[in-house]
């Protein structure tokens, strides 16, 4: 994995990536416009990848991994 600096993404962002990571082993379909707005939001910093075949489709990538674990270790 390559190291590099974590970018703030947003409450409704994390909270999204936060789904991805838990349900779906690590892949979940956006359930509307704003979630594929928050998942965009993360796949352009890197902590998601939008399916290639459905845009409503993330999967999360190991920078998304490492930046909530992070997260977790910040509280």
């Amino acid at each position: 994995m390559t190291t590099r600096t974590m970018e703030p993404i947003g409450g409704a962002a994390i909270a999204f990536l936060r789904r991805v990571s838990i349900e779906g082993q690590g892949s979940l379909y956006a359930e509307d416009s704003k979630e594929v707005r928050h998942g965009a939001t993360c796949a352009k910093r890197g902590y998601l990848q939008r399916d290639q075949m459905d845009g409503a489709l993330f999967h999360i990538t190991g920078e998304g991994r490492a930046y909530l674990e992070k997260l977790a270790r910040a509280h």
